[in-house]
């Protein structure tokens, strides 16, 4: 998250609240464009885990209503299927790092629906306060 993509949204975020800066308004096109990235990334990720390991969360839009085509090729190898909490703990870091994503875009209501589904998914996760569930 931090290298791939929270480092160039802090980067591209004070770049365009730089009244200064002749390139503001490309620099705000750029970051909106960059978190439509992200956000399809973990979308992605997300829809990816549930399909391959059949997890079931409520918040879940299935994949052909994204337009997303299964395209599942057998490897010759067998998927080794993780723990449920190795899943349930990489699903959660996608629905807040979404959350984040709906955060920076203003979007509240969607920031705040993210958090909640990820607190919901592993309640026992001592790090909930990091999420920054808005009230």
């Amino acid at each position: 998250w931090n290298h791939a993509f929270k480092n160039q949204i802090t980067t591209l975020q004070s770049q365009a609240k730089n009244r200064a800066n002749p390139n503001r308004s490309e620099v705000q096109a750029n970051l909106s464009l960059f978190l439509e990235a992200a956000s399809g990334f973990y979308t992605q990720l997300l829809q990816e885990l549930c399909t391959v390991f059949n997890v079931d969360l409520p918040c879940r839009v299935k994949s052909s209503q994204l337009g997303i085509i299964s395209n599942k090729q057998s490897s010759g190898s067998a998927i080794v299927t993780p723990q449920p909490s190795s899943c349930s703990y990489i699903c959660q870091h996608c629905l807040v790092h979404l959350g984040d994503i709906a955060r920076y875009r203003n979007q509240t209501s969607q920031a705040e629906s993210y958090y909640r589904h990820a607190a919901q998914l592993v309640p026992s996760n001592g790090e909930l306060d990091r999420f920054h569930l808005i009230s």
